[in-house]
């Protein structure tokens, strides 16, 4: 069928068909999208005339003008299909008892035997039901073809690296063209001598027959035969069909003037006869094939080579899983080197800079130690620089308490900076002792002043004590000897600086100092 559109939201599919005429070989490209078909390349090349007569002896042929007709059309593609012709295929219409498709199949292949010519060993066998599933039989169309005429053609394609996917037969792909008629429609197509015709209602094919009409023209036109052999097959058909008659006849390929062929059926055979503009009319209706509302869906390709492409797949399937398995498993141990070596390379960086920062951290404590020692240097010099309490300030300190009109003389002072001042002397009496004292805690200067020691002097030159050691006198006029212990405020240190004002806090005051030295006295 010509150019035909449909609606844009249907999917497209491109389909490649041969046509082996008796003269040519026609490559067509159609693309189907829905039911409808739109040829967008064909192309033909020529082949002797007796090529379906020895097949086998003419494969060579029939490969040259194979890949001659597809260069022609330029077409590229791997996968096509193709038809045999009606005459070389037996159709049979057989009607058993309902049954599941395996029941089916073995009914057929037992049916089979009575009308096909050929041992069944040697045959490729399929069927197709015709019937509608609520009927009380199944009928059946058996399709049955020589096995080695389907090898030899299957062989010429293999030659020319094209993969046949269906055989069909020429005319069951000629009632591709008249499958959405609801009553009977015979359609046909006349092919240099050769007379191809099917009959085909309600999406189902009825009749099919192929006749020469060479041997048919002996002292009649060619129009005149054609219309014969029309005739008989009508005939033949309404003796199968006694209720469905044939409504009208359509003419595809009949020959160069096909209205002129149309006219003269019309007036002969007084029904309807319309024509189809389509010269490769088999090679569309084998695309027809793979739609979804398809009337022919019989494949005469043999079993064997069906499992040996199935099994052809199968280990080309497991060889992609192998090489994609090969190839995800090289991918992941590449992955897991890069990884691991990644890893590796952390694992080197990370243990260089836990060594460098060992190094560091050893070389950070060394540092700190210095640093400590130097601190610890600085505190004991500053401390041993330090003049909070000059020296010059306790001697002060002593000169103004000493009393202004004698009294007092000191024999010893010993003086700690961080430590105690001791004051040994010896005094006219107790009470010179006690004034001394009570200047010096007035002074500011100690945070503590108190009484060491106190005694008397004996005339010879020694005390008579009552505790501590023997003071030597430093004249002969003083009675008492005495020892004064006073405490300077404590030169603190960074840590200790905040604790001196408590330490001030704790002197002791003037009054309990005179209680303790009034105590003493009093001994």
């Amino acid at each position: 069928m010509g150019s035909s559109k449909d609606g844009a939201s249907q999917r497209s599919r491109r389909i490649v068909a041969f046509e082996i005429g008796p003269t040519a070989v026609t490559a067509i490209e159609v693309e189907l999208r829905g039911g409808q078909a739109r040829t967008l390349r064909s192309g033909s090349s020529p082949i002797g005339a007796d090529v379906w007569e020895n097949l086998g002896a003419n494969r060579d042929a029939l490969t040259h003008a194979i890949r001659g007709a597809a260069s022609a059309a330029g077409i590229r593609a791997s996968r096509a299909v193709v038809a045999l012709p009606r005459r070389y295929v037996t159709v049979k219409y057989a009607r058993l008892p309902q049954g599941s498709p395996e029941q089916i199949a073995g009914m057929v292949r037992y049916e089979a035997q009575q009308y096909v010519p050929f041992p069944m060993d040697e045959v490729v066998l399929d069927h197709q039901i015709v019937s509608d599933s609520r009927d009380d039989m199944t009928t059946v169309m058996i399709v049955a073809a020589r096995q080695s005429l389907v090898n030899d053609l299957l062989a010429a394609f293999d030659r020319a690296s094209i993969e046949i996917t269906q055989v069909s037969v020429t005319s069951m792909a000629l009632a591709e063209h008249i499958r959405s008629e609801a009553m009977p429609v015979g359609i046909l197509s006349v092919n240099h001598g050769r007379l191809d015709l099917a009959v085909a209602a309600a999406g189902r094919i009825l009749f099919s027959r192929e006749a020469d009409i060479r041997e048919a023209m002996v002292g009649l036109s060619e129009a005149e035969t054609i219309t014969a052999e029309i005739a008989r097959s009508l005939a033949a058909y309404q003796n199968e069909h006694r209720s469905q008659p044939v409504e009208s006849l359509i003419l595809a390929g009949v020959g160069s003037d096909d209205e002129v062929m149309a006219e003269h059926l019309r007036n002969a055979l007084q029904m309807p006869i319309s024509v189809i503009a389509e010269p490769a009319a088999v090679a569309v209706g084998l695309a027809l094939h793979q739609a979804t509302d398809s009337v022919g869906s019989v494949n005469l390709l043999p079993l064997q080579r069906i499992e040996r492409r199935a099994e052809a797949r199968k280990r080309t399937v497991t060889r992609l899983t192998l090489v994609l398995g090969i190839a995800l498993a090289a991918a992941a141990l590449w992955f897991v080197q890069q990884g691991l070596a990644a890893q590796s390379k952390e694992r080197r960086l990370a243990a260089f800079e836990n060594r460098r920062l060992k190094t560091l951290q050893g070389a950070l404590k060394r540092i700190q130690e210095e640093r400590d020692r130097l601190a610890q240097m600085h505190r004991t010099v500053s401390l041993g620089l330090g003049r909070d309490r000059p020296v010059v300030d306790v001697l002060k300190t002593v000169s103004d308490a000493m009393p202004k009109d004698g009294g007092i003389y000191l024999t010893q002072l010993t003086f700690d900076r961080n430590g105690p001042v001791v004051i040994h002397g010896a005094a006219g009496g107790h009470q010179a002792v006690t004034n001394f004292l009570m200047q010096l805690q007035a002074s500011g200067t100690f945070v503590e002043a108190r009484l060491g020691y106190l005694g008397d002097i004996k005339a010879a030159g020694g005390p008579s004590a009552t505790a501590g050691p023997t003071v030597a006198a430093a004249a002969s006029d003083e009675s008492t000897s005495f020892m004064l212990y006073c405490r300077l405020p404590r030169v603190a240190d960074d840590e200790d600086k905040s604790a001196r004002g408590a330490t001030a806090g704790k002197t002791t005051g003037p009054s309990a100092t005179s209680s303790r030295l009034n105590g003493g006295a009093a001994e």
